[in-house]
């Protein structure tokens, strides 16, 4: 099963994602928050530095490509709409 997620801070969607594995995933961010220089990261250390990372899942797929079809057409909707998200363009866009 394949989970496309989303990270919500101070109530905006401020991240999307896509995962297999949802706890390995929350650890992964949770533990990268305060080492990674990654923009996401940077956002929340500066502006809600007591915010504690957790997953919601938005949509559940059977199929890998299913899941990064929508995890990108969520991230480009975002892109060309109203840009409150604090990640970069998905490296998956290049493939489709």
């Amino acid at each position: 099963m394949y989970f496309v997620y989303e990270i919500v801070i101070d109530g905006v969607r401020r991240y999307v994602g896509m995962t297999d594995n949802l706890k390995r995933r929350q650890s992964q961010h949770r533990r990268d928050l305060k080492v990674k220089p990654k923009y996401l990261y940077k956002m929340i250390r500066e502006n809600s530095p007591e915010t504690t990372i957790s997953l919601n899942v938005i949509k559940e797929y059977e199929n890998k490509g299913d899941c990064i079809r929508w995890e990108c057409k969520m991230i480009l909707d975002d892109y060309f709409g109203e840009k409150m998200l604090w990640q970069s363009f998905p490296i998956s866009v290049k493939y489709f």
